[in-house]
């Protein structure tokens, strides 16, 4: 017998029987019957209390859900049975039930759940189960970034280990822009959405092997030896969290809830605007470029005056209330029209940009005479 669920009521179906006649051959026999869904003929309230009874696990960046991965990566297939596939997905059988209550209960799934993933799916992610920017309001409850800048190291063919690098080595990482802009439109659309970068190794205990002073053997030694490493366990971790401390500025910057910011990035003009961030190892400090298209800036944003209008713009934004905003520094600019060659990638091209680049000293000392200001009057 087969049965369906359309426009979430009642839906006829048919039951076939085979029989056999010496005389007339095979025959098909075919009756069909009303099955009732009684769920859907509850009121909508108590569907309301049954949806949220199916709530998906709570997670936060310590107690992180199973990293989500395509099906295909880099040309290899995925364990189809695995936790990493099937992660925080435990009630999403229940939007694929028939269309009102996918209509119905979608939505709150989506608001109540937490996702795991890598950065580079995070578009793929938001094109999926978002197709349009008014699904924006129903954004996960959290959205961990599972963040390695060793794979990003592996480009220079060097691996950083938290005690040295080269110059050259610096000045490369410094030019490598990490695409933020999706995360930000969600949180505009959904203020109670939540996206935090966590580091890989870190979730993962994935840290140096080091010499164990009390025992004499290293963190991964193969050797049976009773010594638990504590103390140089505890150096590891300390070490690889300071390689990673500019991921907290960053964070502070994606949880930024001032209502100018929110309301700017919500506006039309900023459907193509792009929004990066770069790092550099050394100072542990981010750097977020803002940039708009050609005559989508916001007014007042001119060649002569912006200086202050970078500064007036951060401080509007709440930029200089978040949590080591001494820490953060700003590329701030407007595309020109025209194109440059990107010098990594041959035959690409790249927008140009008037911009100005604001530091830390400058942030700092801005904050300084606008609350000299504010004292004054």
């Amino acid at each position: 017998m087969s049965s369906n669920v359309r426009e979430g009521r009642v839906v006829k179906t048919k039951e076939t029987k085979k029989f056999r006649s010496s005389k007339q051959g095979d025959k098909t026999k075919t009756k069909s019957r009303v099955i009732r869904c009684r769920f859907l003929e509850l009121p909508a309230e108590i569907r309301n209390r049954i949806y949220h009874f199916a709530e998906e696990k709570v997670y936060n960046e310590w107690l992180a859900p199973p990293l989500l991965v395509c099906e295909k990566l880099a040309g290899r297939v995925a364990n189809p049975g695995s936790s990493s596939r099937l992660g925080t997905l435990r009630y999403r059988a229940l939007t694929q039930v028939c269309k009102q209550i996918r209509t119905e209960y979608r939505p709150i799934w989506l608001r109540q759940s937490c996702f795991h993933m890598e950065l580079s799916a995070v578009d793929r992610f938001v094109h999926t189960y978002y197709p349009k920017a008014t699904s924006y309001q129903n954004a996960p409850r959290l959205l961990l970034i599972s963040w390695d800048h060793g794979q990003i190291e592996g480009e220079f063919g060097e691996d950083y280990d938290g005690e040295g690098h080269s110059d050259c080595y610096e000045d490369s990482m410094q030019d490598v822009r990490s695409d933020i802009t999706l995360l930000i439109r969600l949180r505009a659309h959904c203020p109670s959405f939540t996206a935090k970068f966590v580091s890989r190794r870190i979730l993962e205990h994935d840290v140096r092997n080091l010499h164990c002073e009390e025992c004499g053997h290293n963190l991964n030694c193969p050797c049976d030896t009773s010594c638990d490493h504590e103390d140089t366990w505890d150096e590891a971790t300390w070490q690889m969290e300071d390689s990673y401390q500019y991921l907290r500025s960053l964070n502070a910057f994606l949880a930024n809830s001032n209502e100018n910011w929110l309301k700017l990035l919500r506006g039309k003009d900023w459907m193509n605007t792009l929004v990066e961030f770069s790092f550099n190892i050394t100072t542990q400090r981010p750097t977020f470029y803002i940039r708009f298209d050609k005559g989508r800036a916001p007014k007042g944003f001119q060649l002569k005056n912006m200086y202050s209008y970078a500064l007036k713009f951060l401080t509007r934004s709440g930029m200089l209330e978040l949590e080591d905003y001494q820490l953060m520094e700003y590329v701030i600019g407007e595309e020109t029209g025209g194109f440059t060659r990107n010098s990594r990638e041959f035959g690409v091209l790249e927008p140009t940009y008037n911009q100005i680049h604001l530091n830390d000293s400058t942030i700092i000392l801005w904050k300084k005479e606008e609350e000299a200001k504010t004292s004054a009057s």
